[in-house]
């Protein structure tokens, strides 16, 4: 097939030290599965990563590499690249897609158009919308960087798909209207929700997984399981009001509503939601697992009789916790809000309750830059937003009876989500569709007219230093500028002196192996002027032997010849 991904590159630098995190955050969840699924299920023979040497994401994905390879559930070769390779080109893979887990795009684009062996798709995946941040540093330069209609954002959810587009309609329009400046966004926003490994999420057995958890078997269990913030996740505070009317409704069943989570360390809401239940008189019912090990996620929901995520933030995308539930075979009663109008079929593995919004934003929208801090800022705009978000309590507490009072329709909706989790979001069912989507942009590349035309007067954010800074230096030198050896640079040449190196970064640079050779050229010779140097070492690139020139007349192991500076 002339349009089969058969090598893909991986650009990305989306792992963090979880160590290091004050709570768990879905995205790194999903970066996480998304890299292992692309290894265990692709069907392309070789993935190319480009690495920054000395950083956490090379040996994040060694060891994931090595652990699949070791338990043969890859056939995918895995070729790591470093990026200081790709910037002296002494490395120019040819690719069909380069692919990138995280919302990073500008260094791919870049890559493409400056430095590529070849023209190639671009895919990037959202995680996030809301953060007024992302404004001017992620969709003000989608409009302003030569995307190609081949290059794709996914998207995991319609709903956010559809929020990205108003953003950047918004923006083209304000671009257009105050400045007179018509820019826009060329590339596509495709929808591919994320996955989940349902070999790991499947029903346990629920005797055996409540015992773990000391909960009765008459028990009706309620879970949520989630990060406890009701500035970025959800406010939990109303669903447990409507928790106490379920249970004084059903005085003759026992309830137990279990709340699994990790606090925020900045902004804790852990307290606040146990003197809560508190005052609603219901700190019997209710169980607190602050911290739970991520590991016993399939063992909680199979306790479970009914997962429940009232989400209300603008800053969610996907949710990866109902379909996490759904595999598990647990009904999911959830908020009719973003991803959620995707992954939950409403009457069929769940509910979805109805969500209430109001036009109330006039005030950030007059003042969007303060607080002026931008995380302050964030969490503040996040939170009051939030609270104008209101979900239906009463069709919460009726869906949640119907599950009470109906043990048919719980086992129905158990069979329907196992089904539908296993069809729709097992991640081997979901990468031949990423691989669809690469070859439907492959062909538009193949089809691309203009396709050996490089924008490079359209990379308005290079940095442009010698240019930019020109006024700096007291005088620059040029291909003409001749240069001799010193006596210590003869040393070095004999081997009595070894070039300085500051930091093993520099080992990757190759400016040493370089100056090497430039020194071994200037023994031979009386001087040599620059441009003769770079003619000589034309196996590297011209900037990178001027560099080594340059750093050899900083260290003192070459000088200008006869203080001739033209």
């Amino acid at each position: 097939m002339m349009n089969k991904i058969r090598k893909i590159g991986i650009m990305s630098n989306a792992f963090r030290a979880m160590a290091g995190l004050d709570s768990v955050y879905g995205y790194d969840i999903a970066v996480n599965e998304n890299v292992s699924a692309l290894l265990k299920y692709g069907s392309f023979e070789e993935v190319d990563y480009f690495f920054e040497p000395f950083q956490y994401q090379e040996a994040v994905i060694r060891r994931k590499y090595s652990s699949l390879k070791r338990k043969d559930k890859t056939q995918v070769d895995l070729k790591f690249i470093s990026e200081l390779d790709l910037l002296n080109g002494s490395e120019k893979p040819k690719i069909d897609v380069l692919h990138n887990v995280d919302m990073e795009f500008m260094p791919q684009i870049y890559y493409r158009e400056s430095c590529g062996a070849d023209m190639f798709p671009v895919t990037y995946m959202i995680h996030g919308a809301s953060y007024p941040y992302y404004i001017n540093n992620f969709f003000l330069m989608k409009l302003l960087v030569p995307f190609k209609l081949f290059d794709s954002l996914i998207c995991t959810s319609s709903a956010v798909r559809s929020a990205i587009s108003n953003i950047l309609e918004s923006l083209q329009y304000s671009m257009k209207d105050c400045f007179g400046i018509d820019v826009k966004y060329e590339g596509r926003l495709d929808v591919l929700p994320l996955g989940i490994n349902t070999n790991f999420f499947s029903p346990k057995d629920k005797s055996e997984c409540r015992n773990k958890f000391a909960i009765s078997k008459d028990a009706f269990v309620i879970l949520w399981i989630g990060r406890f913030s009701a500035y970025d996740k959800a406010d939990l505070l109303p669903v447990f009001l409507a928790c106490k009317r379920i249970v004084n409704k059903n005085p003759n069943r026992e309830f137990k509503i279990i709340i699994a989570g990790h606090d925020r360390k900045n902004m804790p809401m852990l307290d606040v939601m146990k003197e809560y239940v508190k005052a609603l008189g219901l700190e019997g019912n209710f169980v607190f697992l602050e911290g739970h090990n991520l590991a016993e996620r399939a063992e909680l929901y199979s306790c479970s009789d009914v997962f429940i995520s009232p989400i209300d933030n603008v800053q969610e995308t996907f949710g990866l916790t109902p379909i996490e539930a759904m595999a598990c075979g647990v009904p999911q009663i959830v908020s009719d809000w973003d991803g959620y109008k995707d992954t939950v079929e409403d009457g069929v593995t769940g509910y979805r309750i109805p969500t209430y919004w109001m036009k109330c934003d006039g005030d950030i929208e007059k003042n969007p830059m303060l607080p002026s801090e931008p995380m302050h800022r964030s969490a503040i705009q996040h939170l009051v937003m939030a609270q104008s978000v209101a979900m239906d309590l009463r069709v919460f507490e009726r869906c949640v009876q119907n599950l009470i009072d109906d043990p048919a329709l719980r086992k129905k909706m158990s069979k329907n989500s196992i089904e539908r989790a296993r069809r729709i979001y097992e991640w081997k069912e979901l990468i031949p569709r990423y691989e669809g989507l690469w070859s439907e942009l492959k062909q538009l590349k193949n089809e691309y007219q203009s396709v050996q035309n490089k924008c490079l007067d359209g990379l308005i954010f290079t940095p442009h230093y010698c240019d930019y800074f020109a006024s700096y230096p007291t005088q620059f030198l040029n291909n003409n500028t001749e240069v001799e050896i010193t006596d210590e640079g003869k040393e070095v040449v004999e081997g009595k002196i070894r070039l300085p190196i500051h930091y093993e970064i520099e080992q990757y640079l190759g400016i040493n192996d370089i100056s090497m050779e430039v020194l071994k050229m200037l023994a031979q010779n009386v001087s040599l002027s620059c441009e003769r140097l770079t003619d000589i070492l034309n196996v590297y690139s011209e900037d990178k032997v001027k560099r080594a020139i340059m750093f050899l007349l900083k260290q003192g192991y070459i000088d200008l010849f006869g203080k001739n500076v033209i």
